[in-house]
């Protein structure tokens, strides 16, 4: 592939694509996708209320990013896809370190450079479900909870504040679907 094939999507035409594939991986799922342009660069933010942990909606969007940094070299490099009729899209190429990845031209593909650099996701607990959580863990445990959700405490001989083991304890787990907690090897869990 050369240069002068690519085409390059701005950042806002990309954050269209992510919308859209996140509309296909989450229909039910309220989602903001707030695109970014500044001095050397472009990313997409992507924020939501309980839901699926952030974890699994970056996997869904990796894809969309048009840049890596190579800390070992400081050094930013850039992606290569294959968007698709069906508007899937496959990785075709990339630079620097990373140069060992390179896919044939699939039959009608366009190559494109996508224009946000970087995607960052951020998954945002509600209060309510903190408040639930916080509950949940002070009735099986000899954490009690009064109702302020700011209120530090002593626990494993580490200090935090309840929205903050709220949301280590939901941090790999689906909200949606939120049954209760358990205490297991002296580590609360999502049931």
């Amino acid at each position: 592939m050369n240069r002068e094939e690519v085409k390059f999507l701005t950042c806002a035409e990309t954050a269209k694509l992510v919308r859209a594939e996140l509309k296909k991986r989450l229909p039910n799922q309220k989602v903001s996708v707030r695109s970014d342009t500044y001095a050397g660069g472009a990313s997409i933010d992507i924020s939501w209320d309980n839901g699926l942990p952030q974890s699994t909606v970056e996997k869904f969007v990796a894809k969309y990013s048009g840049a890596w940094f190579d800390g070992m070299i400081d050094l930013k490099n850039y992606f290569y896809h294959w968007l698709l009729p069906d508007g899937s899209i496959m990785l075709a190429y990339s630079e620097g370190t990373k140069n060992d990845i390179a896919t044939e031209k699939p039959d009608s593909a366009i190559a494109v450079q996508f224009g946000a650099d970087y995607i960052h996701c951020n998954r945002h607990l509600t209060e309510d479900l903190q408040r639930k959580i916080a509950e949940d863990i002070s009735k099986i445990g000899d954490l009690k909870f009064d109702g302020d959700m700011s209120a530090s405490f002593d626990y494993n001989n580490r200090w935090y504040d309840w929205w903050i083991l709220c949301g280590r304890v939901s941090s790999t787990g689906n909200l949606d679907n939120y049954k209760g907690v358990k205490l297991v090897n002296g580590r609360y869990e999502m049931i």
